[in-house]
């Protein structure tokens, strides 16, 4: 699955969304934080989520097709992986 989603290329589409108030702060907190708009945060947060199933649908495909990951082979992987 292809996220199709450039910031510089790509039209904005506006959308009216509904939040909890604690949420809206949260959100609003860390997008300051990290010198974001609210709708930069928002599509970030989108197209993450949308990676992440993407990452798991590969995972489930790959598991259907060779077996169940172990945890020997998780260990063997983390302990090639830079630190």
């Amino acid at each position: 699955m292809v996220i199709p989603w450039d910031p510089i290329t790509m039209s904005d589409e506006k959308l009216v969304l509904s939040f909890p108030p604690e949420l809206v702060e949260h959100i609003r907190a860390d997008a300051d934080a990290h010198g974001q708009s609210l709708s930069e945060w928002l599509a970030d947060a989108a197209s993450r989520k949308l990676r992440h199933a993407a990452a798991l649908e590969a995972l489930h495909a790959f598991e259907a097709e060779h077996g169940e990951i172990t945890e020997d082979e998780l260990a063997e992987v983390r302990s090639q992986w830079p630190r």
